[in-house]
């Protein structure tokens, strides 16, 4: 294959990946501890927080006699 033509290859293959590339806009923030926590503590009408922690998801499912031997 000429050089040419794999050039070619390329040129087309970069317009494709441009036609149907999304543009991921995101914002960062650094937040102090007793931010957090004070939003964590601020309670709504429901009794929680902005920032909810939920109750566990799943039950324990390691063994507790495996996990002894291992240390």
């Amino acid at each position: 294959m000429s050089q040419a033509i794999r050039q070619d290859i390329i040129n087309i293959a970069e317009e494709q990946i441009d036609e149907i590339r999304k543009k991921i806009d995101y914002h960062t923030t650094e937040y102090t501890i007793e931010f957090l926590v004070n939003k964590y503590l601020q309670q709504d009408d429901g009794g929680l927080g902005e920032i909810y922690i939920p109750e566990f998801q799943r039950k324990l499912i390691w063994d507790t006699n495996a996990l002894l031997s291992l240390s």
